[in-house]
């Protein structure tokens, strides 16, 4: 978001740019047909300038609200960019070639690696005067601006960080399947997953003292707890695979893989207290094929607050939706209901339940 406008970075098809909240959207630059670039990876604004990082054509800038794009790639020795970050006047870039950084808005990159032993460099997070990087093999902390690194990985497994977030003193680091926590700048981490066992963060939004995670399985999640639990917040989310997320205004506006940008009134979803809650449990007895498809029903526990309107649908990892149930009333409490399925493939799949005007959204895994 810059100056009132919001920037939207595609797979393939360039940036769009809306200046109505979403209502409509118009191309932007970097097109395919107009330029090499594919893939925009990233996107942050240093302020009147706009940055976006590509895979496979480095990082282009614009001064003038998108209306053009400069590629700026002096001394980036690699163009595929995952991440970008700002932090006072200086710019900063994750690649496989380790972090590199600039001091005038991109027209010149330097290589800054020092205490960086793996240099597959994933994600970056700023957090006061400290700068973190995600790495294949671990976090590193830079309180000086990126000169030099120290490993901050206690409590951590030893796996590759996919994204890093920051609201206030907390930082969040996302591996595969689970996020992790630091209260003290990194340098211990304990595991928070409450009630979403496959939870994969790809985007992170802040709203006061509300916390937004987008996630590739779980749709968008909510916390007024730093973390400590979540709920989805999925109404009207029909692709749960959330790579973006952005609050600007009353709304939060996600970006979807694949798909669209959704946005809904965060009037809607922030300050809720009461909510259904659920859990998912495929039945013990059911019948795996080695031919790769999975004969079972799905078993669903919830519990209710107050007595709701309820339904269940399930969904494919591409919001396809594949069964469902009819909706019922039901009185508060714990209940259990089950939904038939013929045959399924192997795979991840989503349970979305409907409770009301809120709609809350857990993953399945099912195995060969």
């Amino acid at each position: 978001m810059s100056g009132g406008t919001i920037f939207a970075g595609t797979y393939g098809s360039g940036i769009f740019c809306s200046a109505d909240n979403g209502a409509s959207w118009t191309i932007n630059g970097l097109a395919n047909k107009d330029l090499i670039s594919k893939d925009i990876i990233s996107m942050v604004v240093n302020g009147s300038v706009i940055f976006a990082g590509t895979f496979g054509s480095g990082i282009y800038s614009s001064d003038n609200s998108g209306a053009s794009w400069t590629e700026i790639n002096s001394n980036l020795t690699t163009l595929n960019v995952y991440s970008l970050a700002v932090s006072g006047n200086s710019i900063f870039a994750s690649t496989f070639s380790g972090v590199f950084r600039s001091t005038d808005n991109g027209a010149n990159w330097t290589s800054i690696n020092t205490g960086l032993t793996d240099l597959r460099a994933w994600s970056l997070a700023v957090s006061g005067s400290s700068i973190f990087v995600g790495t294949s093999g671990g976090i590193y902390r830079s309180d000086n601006s990126g000169t030099s690194w120290t490993s901050v990985n206690t409590g951590l497994p030893s796996q590759k960080i996919w994204h890093l977030a920051v609201s206030g003193s907390y930082i969040f680091a996302c591996i595969f399947g689970e996020v992790y926590r630091s209260t003290d700048k990194g340098t211990s981490w304990t595991s928070i997953n409450p009630g979403f066992p496959n939870m994969h963060m790809q985007s992170f939004a802040v709203s006061g003292s509300t916390i937004f995670f987008g996630t590739e399985y779980d749709g968008v999640l909510r916390s007024t707890d730093n973390g400590t639990s979540w709920t989805a917040v999925n109404t009207g989310l029909t692709n749960i695979n959330v790579s973006s997320l952005l609050v600007y205004g009353s709304y939060i506006f996600a970006g979807t893989q694949g798909s669209s940008v959704f946005r809904r009134p965060l009037s809607e979803i922030v300050g809720v207290v009461e909510k259904p809650v659920f859990k998912l449990s495929l039945q013990n007895n059911f019948k795996v094929l080695f031919s790769g498809l999975a004969s079972k029903k799905v078993n669903i526990q919830f519990s209710l607050a107050r007595p709701e309107q309820v339904s269940f649908i399930l969904y494919g990892l591409y919001g396809n939706a594949i069964a469902s149930t009819d909706t019922r009333k039901f009185s508060s409490g714990a209940h259990t209901v089950s939904i038939n399925i013929p045959t399924l493939a192997a795979g991840c799949y989503a349970v979305s339940m409907n409770a009301g005007k809120s709609c809350y959204t857990n993953s399945i895994t099912i195995l060969k």
